[in-house]
């Protein structure tokens, strides 16, 4: 029997979908767990609902504990002596389990512990494989990290997957996991380090789901800075059990490859967190060197500034200027029904980020032009923000009163209070260099 883990945490718009999709599988030899991970909209409820309507799905209801608690509770549970995970905003197509399950079957009696197959990445309407296309292979030893750290036929995802439900025994009962983000590395290396073979199919009838303000598709959030974590944790383990050097370089280039972009997202939005970004950067660089990762000048100079990094480098609003900063956006909250950032440079961020953090509300940024920026995606205060232009600006201005921070400098500053006309009570705020004012 196949039992299949569903961890759902506050997914009441997604997960009538995944469950529908799985209930309409040809293969009848499985039952479906969903573990209710303490949400709070209506998800329990829709798990109960289809509880009580299908004799192979169980519920369990626990408080929240993130998805590797979850997972570990539903496989504590499992009837069956093979595992799938499906996440609970994705969907599978209707032949997938069958065909899945075919594999495993016919490859299981020859010693093939884990199935791996592709899945399609489904994004605004477009669906696409983001992996190398080959034929089925079949791996062992450390062939099998190498390729899960390298990531050129599948990655690391626990989803599109078959496990030997055996390989989860002393992971349940004795190992536990590093309080960090990246749940889904850990709990496959676990894994794949105890399973004997692992068979590759290129099956793809999984869709993975992209959507929006998950923390999978903000680019940077200061979680994903556990990613650095969890690699270095995998990366000692290695070395201590002395595994092969070309694992080890697949490890630590796979660290610097993924985790490198974070510490410079760190420290462009939340620069005032300077020993953190020295502290990780210095992980990564100590790896780098324990496998001979030949650096090239421009990553060592790279590399070397933010082992060093000040912050006085940067703007410090938050030390210096924090009381005028604060006293205007209090001011601006209460004289106006919304308040907006003009500008999304890195100043702009700043003080993004310094509104979220002492709870000011505020509704968005103002641009010059409609456009996506790329701050816009790397910033996590950006996810519910509106985005408005200069012509959707007076719109608004026309409909409710709109108190406005203008993050630039004081040329670009008297500009803008120019070119938005009528607007001629600005008030200016200097901030050495910089300056902001409201209008």
């Amino acid at each position: 029997m196949l039992s299949i883990i569903i961890p759902a945490f506050n997914v009441e718009k997604y997960l009538s979908r995944c469950v529908d999709s799985l209930l309409r599988q040809d293969y009848n030899d499985s039952e479906i767990i969903l573990v209710d991970d303490g949400s709070t909209d209506l998800t329990k409820t829709i798990c109960d609902k289809y509880a009580s309507n299908y004799k192979n799905i169980k519920v369990i209801h626990q408080k929240n504990s993130g998805s590797y608690i979850a997972r570990m509770r539903g496989v504590k549970y499992a009837s069956g002596d093979c595992v799938a995970f499906v996440d609970s905003d994705d969907w599978v197509e209707k032949n997938y389990i069958l065909e899945f399950m075919e594999k495993y079957n016919e490859l299981s009696c020859n010693g093939i512990d884990i199935v791996v197959g592709s899945y399609l990445r489904e994004e605004s309407g477009e669906q696409k494989i983001l992996f190398k296309s080959c034929g089925e292979f079949t791996l062992s030893g450390d062939a099998t990290l190498k390729e899960l750290m390298e990531r050129n036929y599948f990655d690391w995802s626990v989803y599109a997957k078959i496990y030997r439900k055996e390989l989860f025994n002393d992971v349940i009962n004795t190992v536990k996991k590093p309080k960090t983000y990246g749940d889904d590395i850990y709990l496959n290396w676990l894994l794949f380090r105890k399973a004997k073979k692992i068979f590759y199919t290129p099956l793809n009838g999984y869709h993975y789901c992209v959507r929006e303000n998950s923390l999978m598709t903000s680019y940077f959030s200061r979680k994903r800075m556990d990613d650095i974590k969890i690699r270095e944790y995998i990366f000692k383990a290695e070395m201590k059990s002395r595994a092969s050097k070309d694992l080890l370089f697949a490890i630590a280039s796979a660290m610097y490859k993924d985790c490198w972009p974070y510490i410079k997202k760190m420290a462009k939005f939340h620069g005032s967190y300077e020993k953190i970004i020295r502290k990780y950067a210095k992980k990564i660089y100590r790896c780098m060197l324990k496998t001979g990762y030949l650096l090239t000048d421009k990553q060592r100079k790279d590399m070397k500034y933010y082992i060093n990094y000040e912050y006085k480098k940067h703007i410090d609003i938050e030390k210096k200027k924090s009381k005028k900063i604060f006293t205007l956006a209090t001011k601006l909250r209460q004289r106006y029904e919304k308040v907006y950032i003009y500008g999304m440079g890195r100043i702009a961020m700043e003080i993004a980020t310094y509104l979220e953090k002492n709870s000011i509300d505020w509704e968005g940024f103002i641009v010059t032009k409609k456009e996506v920026n790329i701050r816009a995606k790397e910033n996590p205060f950006v996810e519910n923000k509106e985005i408005l232009s200069v012509n959707e600006l007076m719109e608004t201005k026309s409909k409710a009163n709109v108190g406005i921070i203008i993050a630039m400098n004081q040329k670009n500053t008297y500009s803008v209070i120019d070119n938005l006309k009528a607007l001629d009570d600005a008030q200016l705020v200097n901030l050495g260099k910089y300056s902001f004012s409201y209008v």
